[in-house]
């Protein structure tokens, strides 16, 4: 596993190896908090703030026209909102994946950006 992580996250190995060994590595697939970014990329993608795991099947299906093609894939499809000015890793990162036909899984425990909005209490930054 890859287990992508912006730099103010916490992660408890422990609980991490637990979490992902009720998914099966072997497979091309990616875990995450899914839902988030519906508007940026088709299906939508990980949530900010969680952190997402992808398997090393899925880490070399995207990676197996070399490092240049990804990059020249992620940089030309960046996700970003109408204002062009933010764009979001965690999706742009999931649009790969999608375009690559692998799977998002939901993985429990992980907690990514919290706001109040959309008329309840703690509802996703970026739902939709």
């Amino acid at each position: 596993w890859v287990f992508m992580v912006d730099d103010d996250f916490y992660l408890n190995v422990a609980n991490a190896h637990r979490a992902l060994a009720s998914f099966d590595a072997s497979q091309a697939i990616a875990v995450g908090i899914v839902g988030c970014g519906g508007h940026l990329c088709p299906q939508g993608g990980f949530c900010g703030g969680g952190g997402f795991a992808i398997s090393r099947p899925a880490m070399e299906k995207i990676m197996e026209k070399g490092e240049s093609a990804f990059q020249t894939d992620l940089m030309g499809h960046i996700a970003k909102e109408k204002n062009g000015i933010q764009s979001w890793a965690d999706i742009s990162v999931s649009c790969v994946l999608r375009r690559n036909e692998i799977p998002l899984l939901t993985m429990k425990g992980l907690y990514g950006w919290r706001v109040d909005g959309a008329g309840r209490k703690g509802s996703s930054l970026n739902e939709g």
